[in-house]
């Protein structure tokens, strides 16, 4: 569980959530959430947990439930699209806090996907 890491981490080097939240400029009370599983980080936000934290990546890709081998199909290959709907289909196995979660990392990477087609100016994604 990625909080369960986060805390772990945090106290290895000795920082209050309080200090943490500070270096990452969140407040405390969503530290607190994340360490307890109640809220996920957004993308960016947990970017900044791992590098302040200087967090392995095979820790961080443990705590996704991936490993270090994990290898996504290349772009425009349908792979990466057929991967998608099985998981999408597997959504009536997960229990709300789940589907919710899916659902925010999701509308997170489409409004990354829209800034960086804003930022580029064109129609296609900037990856």
């Amino acid at each position: 569980m990625i909080g369960e890491m986060i805390r772990r981490f945090r106290k290895e080097k000795d920082l209050s959530q309080a200090e943490l939240s500070e270096m990452v400029n969140i407040v405390q009370t969503h530290i607190s959430r994340i360490e307890r599983g109640l809220a996920m980080p957004s993308v960016e936000l947990l970017i900044q947990l791992v590098q302040t934290l200087e967090i392995p990546s095979a820790e961080l890709l443990g705590a996704l439930g991936l490993s270090a081998e994990t290898r996504l199909p290349p772009h425009g290959s349908g792979e990466i699209e057929k991967s998608l709907i099985q998981l999408l289909e597997s959504m009536p196995d997960l229990n709300d806090e789940q589907r919710k979660r899916v659902q925010a990392c999701l509308d997170d990477q489409m409004e990354i996907a829209r800034l960086r087609r804003a930022v580029s100016g064109s129609g296609k994604s900037a990856e």
